[in-house]
């Protein structure tokens, strides 16, 4: 993954839930992030004057390019106190976690009574451009295998299809070229159209006992596949998602008990 290309996305995405946190607490406030990656976001909110503590689990990608202390944990449980953090915050990780549901409970446990929670989750509309993504990306690493082969410089893209097929049966080699496969840790590629719309989310947390203060468009467009990686700028994404779509929702949330 381009880790360059990552962290623009991320760098745009945090300013929306700055405004939320600075409009909604004061200055200092505690922040827990989940999923922190190499630390850009958390980073960026230390600067601007909050308390935070980052937590991934081990054999992150980016372990080995932190730019912030990002601890690790199971998972499923943080160690952390109860009624630790004003503010519970999460971006493109929330479909990763296995016992979703259960998570949510964790999540309330550390958070203060009058704590917020805010949740940068993928749209329906990442997951259809990144369905029509998947076949020019295997066209390109594809060529970039053959290219290594002939004793070019090896690819991203084609590590990917060369770890690809040396763990997987020919079957399963076969389905992973022609399906794209599933994104997060539930359903499959198609019924994530539903999980990740607006109402599949909606549904979610209003289930797992959040009460949804706000919600609307990330703002940027992107798919899951890096095709044109940097060549796009950041700018230009916010321009593509008035026309194409936003490929994250923003969610604040508070537990439903509150007012």
């Amino acid at each position: 993954m381009d880790s360059q290309y990552v962290e623009g996305l991320r760098r745009a995405e945090i300013e929306l839930a700055l405004d939320e946190i600075r409009s909604r607490k004061p200055f200092g406030a505690s922040i827990i992030e989940i999923g922190g990656g190499a630390g850009w976001q958390a980073r960026i909110l230390a600067e601007a004057g909050f308390s935070v503590r980052s937590f991934d689990v081990p054999g992150s990608e980016f372990k080995n390019n932190l730019v912030f202390p990002v601890e690790e944990y199971d998972g499923k449980h943080i160690p952390a106190p109860g009624a630790s953090f004003d503010v519970a915050f999460s971006s493109n990780t929330l479909e990763h976690i296995a016992e979703l549901e259960a998570f949510q409970d964790e999540l309330r446990r550390v958070m203060k009574p009058d704590g917020i929670a805010i949740h940068i989750v993928p749209s329906a509309t990442w997951r259809i451009y990144t369905l029509l993504a998947h076949y020019p990306w295997l066209a390109k690493a594809a060529a970039k295998l053959i290219g290594t082969r002939f004793g070019w410089n090896e690819s991203p893209d084609s590590q990917i299809v060369t770890r690809a097929s040396s763990r997987r049966s020919t079957s399963q080699l076969l389905s992973r070229i022609l399906l794209s496969p599933r994104h997060g840790e539930r359903g499959n590629a198609v019924s994530e159209l539903w999980l990740f719309s607006r109402f599949g989310w909606m549904r979610l947390f209003r289930r797992t006992g959040w009460r949804i203060l706000a919600h609307y468009p990330n703002r940027l467009w992107y798919t899951g596949y890096e095709l044109l990686n940097n060549r796009l700028r950041v700018e230009t994404r916010q321009r593509l998602s008035r026309l194409l779509g936003s490929s994250c929702h923003v969610y604040v949330l508070r537990p439903h008990s509150l007012s």
